[in-house]
């Protein structure tokens, strides 16, 4: 992948994942309970997924979705965190098996978030980790932070996540 195209990759994954946002907010607003209503008429409203090597589907009930969902505080910030943490994941690997890495400060930075995301968004600095200066805007790691969890949402926010992904799609 050279480096436009892996560009455009960020920018598809940034927009799944503000789609997926928009659609969040369209089921809680008020006038969203009439369009579920509406998708959604009956407790045997269904998801199928197709399989590679059966004909046979895997269903999902979207009802007991739905109600989970409703039951949800009006944040429901475990459908933005855990959608954007795989988004992160999946950015940092794209940017590393296509070389695109470097040393600057952002990039460990990126490197660090990526690891505590993909370790139960917990950081865990070990071995001397960080072993370069990992820094982005105001944000430091250093090894105070091991086993700090919660890192998306108490350490750092959707918004920094966000902004971390356009420096670095702007710097490859």
């Amino acid at each position: 992948m050279n480096k436009e195209e892996l560009k455009n990759e960020i920018e598809n994954i940034l927009t799944i994942y503000y789609m997926n946002c928009f659609s969040l907010i369209l089921l809680k607003h008020p006038e969203g309970k009439l369009t579920k209503q509406k998708i959604f008429p009956s407790n045997k409203t269904t998801i199928e997924f197709g399989r590679k090597l059966t004909t046979t589907m895997k269903v999902i009930a979207m009802e007991s979705l739905i109600d989970e969902f409703d039951k949800e505080d009006l944040n429901n910030q475990k459908y933005l965190v855990y959608p954007l943490m795989s988004s992160l994941v999946l950015i940092h690997d794209l940017i590393k098996i296509n070389n695109f890495t470097n040393p600057s400060p952002e990039f460990e930075f990126l490197r660090h978030i990526r690891n505590a995301f993909s370790h139960g968004n917990r950081f865990n600095l070990k071995n001397g980790e960080p072993r370069r200066l990992a820094q982005f805007n105001s944000f430091t790691i250093n090894n105070s932070l091991d086993q700090k969890p919660n890192v998306l949402m108490d350490y750092i926010r959707i918004a920094d996540v966000l902004d971390l992904i356009d420096f670095v799609k702007s710097n490859l």
